[in-house]
């Protein structure tokens, strides 16, 4: 499996898992959401510099991980008042989980045909 395909599954999944949050009642089910949610996050984090590395090349490896983080920064600036936001109009934090969830899930899906892309250009 190719590291993007990996990063991009990992991401999915913890999408899947930020949007289903809300679902999980008891303490013992969150613990095995969050833990899946970090395992799968943190292996996301962990792969990007090497997806960097594969799409760019080693040499602008600083440069596009700058951007990347930047790019992470502002999102997460924003995510902030955007969830608060959906709490005050909803009352609760499903629907934010559930947004969050989303967001992360249309990121992987993303990446995956950002892909497939790539290698159908190569073939032609």
């Amino acid at each position: 499996m190719s590291r993007i395909v990996m990063a991009s599954l990992l991401l999915l999944l913890a999408g899947v898992s930020t949007a289903l949050s809300h679902l999980l009642r008891t303490f013992s089910t969150r613990i095995v959401g969050t833990s899946l949610y970090g395992f799968c996050i943190g292996g996301y984090i962990t792969m990007c510099p090497l997806v960097l590395a594969d799409m760019f090349s080693p040499e602008l490896i600083a440069k596009s991980l700058g951007l990347y983080l930047f790019a992470l920064g502002l999102s997460t600036v924003a995510s902030t008042p955007i969830g608060g936001f959906l709490f005050d109009k909803t009352g609760n934090y499903d629907v934010t989980f559930v947004v969050a969830g989303s967001e992360l899930i249309i990121g992987g899906l993303l990446v995956l045909v950002l892909r497939f892309m790539q290698r159908r250009k190569r073939r032609n």
